[in-house]
């Protein structure tokens, strides 16, 4: 009988105890990681028992740090901390306490090629880190914004990594001088455009990115770098391929907005790029 079989069978406190009893064993953890993260994915209920339960985030965190070189246990793993994550703050602490966001970063890192793994670990990343300022520096300081950065410039067909990318991207650079120019000196901006100019029909990528660009453009310097990159006539396009959404148009006014602050040659270029 399959370590799956048995886990559906039993309750999420047998599975967190038979995963840390088992945890050389690799399939009793992708198992466990997945049987964990359907729970989660059920309702807010469940979501929230998973993160009461004592060491069920612990042997998520365990199982990929067992198996690092091991991309199912990695790509089961970030998946699953993406659901226990999701819309829940408590089980978002308990997951950057228990190093989480360093986990799911070094398994983007070692995995470069694995389409699934870089798509559940962006997500994870969003999950986890995206609406917490102090996480968010816990991301920067374990070296995600390459990680992000180097997942969108490798995989730039799927549009998931991209609009996933876009997002923490944007989030990171929020109200933070220095981890706008960190995403400036790891190749943010150039990810970001790329994303834009790559999947033009794609609804969140646009938005995101739009919403990444406006974040970047806090600071003099990247304002200078996304005008001759092309960044504003990325924005134009998708207002004008997207006018019905109205968090895009918001997000590209407020881009083009501080694109054109204390700069006449920006200005004169967002008219341009406009006609």
């Amino acid at each position: 009988q399959s370590y799956q079989a048995l886990y559906e069978a039993s309750g999420v406190d047998a599975v967190v105890a038979e995963m840390v009893r088992l945890r050389k064993d690799i399939e009793a953890q992708v198992c466990g990681c997945i049987f964990l993260g359907d729970f989660a994915n059920e309702s807010t209920a469940k979501r929230t028992l998973v993160g009461e339960v004592e060491g069920a985030i612990g042997a998520l965190v365990g199982a990929m740090r067992a198996h690092e070189d091991k991309s199912s246990v990695q790509t089961a793993g970030c998946w699953a901390l993406g659901h226990v994550a999701s819309h829940d703050t408590t089980n978002r602490t308990l997951i950057s306490e228990a190093g989480g966001l360093g986990s799911v970063v070094r398994a983007m890192q070692a995995h470069k090629d694995d389409i699934v793994l870089q798509t559940n670990g962006c997500w994870a990343l969003v999950g986890v880190a995206a609406h917490n300022a102090q996480f968010r520096q816990r991301f920067v300081a374990d070296q995600g914004i390459a990680a992000v950065v180097g997942a969108m410039k490798k995989h730039k067909e799927i549009g998931y990594i991209q609009e996933f990318g876009c997002r923490m991207l944007g989030h990171v650079a929020v109200d933070c001088a220095a981890n706008r120019v960190r995403i400036a000196k790891d190749g943010g901006i150039g990810a970001v455009l790329g994303a834009m100019q790559s999947h033009q029909d794609d609804i969140k990528v646009q938005e995101y990115g739009c919403w990444a660009l406006g974040s970047f453009a806090d600071d003099d310097s990247n304002r200078t770098r996304i005008a001759e990159d092309g960044g504003i006539k990325a924005v134009v396009l998708a207002m004008r391929a997207h006018r019905e959404r109205s968090k895009l148009q918001a997000y590209g006014c407020r881009m083009l907005g501080y694109v054109a602050t204390d700069s006449t040659s920006n200005r004169t270029r967002i008219g341009e790029d406009a006609e």
